[in-house]
C-alpha cells in the first residue's frame, strides 16, 4: 500500500480505514483475485464465522503484487516500476552513455525522470496542502482564544 492512502503518524488501522475509505473498490478487486476473499467478508451482519479480520486484511494489502489494482491505483492509473524494469533502464542509460559523445547523454531514463518529477510535484502539493490546513487549524485556536 502506498502513502496515498496513510494517514501521516496514524497508525496501522486508521491507515488502513483510510485505504478501504479512499480505495475500497481496488482493495475488493484485489482481494478476490489473489485471496479470494470479499471485503464484505470483514462485516458478517448475519453472524457467522468471518473468513476475514482487520488484521489479515492489513496483510493481504501489504503484500499485494505490483501489478495489483491498488498499486496501480495509487500509481496514477500505471503499474509501478519493477526490479525488472529499473534494470532494464539502467541497461538502456549504460548502452546510451557509452555511446553518446561526452556530456551528450541523458542522466537517467525518460521515464523514470518522468515518475521521478511526477512524485516530487506531489510531495510538494501534499507538503503545501498540510501547511495551509495548519495555518487554517492556527487561526481558528487563535479566534476561539480571543472570545
Amino acid at each position: 500500500m502506498g502513502t496515498g492512502g496513510r494517514v501521516p503518524y496514524a497508525g496501522k488501522l486508521a491507515s488502513l480505514l483510510v485505504a478501504v475509505r479512499d480505495r475500497g473498490d481496488a482493495i475488493e478487486a484485489d482481494l478476490m483475485r489473489y485471496y479470494r476473499v470479499q471485503l464484505r467478508d470483514l462485516f458478517r451482519p448475519g453472524g457467522g464465522a468471518s473468513k476475514l479480520t482487520l488484521r489479515l486484511l492489513w496483510v493481504y494489502i501489504r503484500h499485494l503484487p505490483a501489478d495489483s489494482a491498488l498499486a496501480i491505483s495509487e500509481n496514477g492509473g500505471t503499474a509501478p516500476w519493477t526490479m525488472a524494469d529499473h534494470l532494464a533502464a539502467d541497461t538502456w542509460l549504460a548502452i546510451v552513455q557509452s555511446n553518446s559523445p561526452k556530456g551528450k547523454a541523458p542522466k537517467d531514463h525518460p521515464a523514470r525522470e518522468r515518475a521521478k518529477k511526477k512524485l516530487t510535484e506531489g510531495k510538494a502539493t501534499r507538503s503545501r496542502s498540510a501547511h495551509d490546513r495548519a495555518k487554517a487549524r492556527n487561526a481558528e485556536r487563535l479566534r476561539l482564544a480571543r472570545k
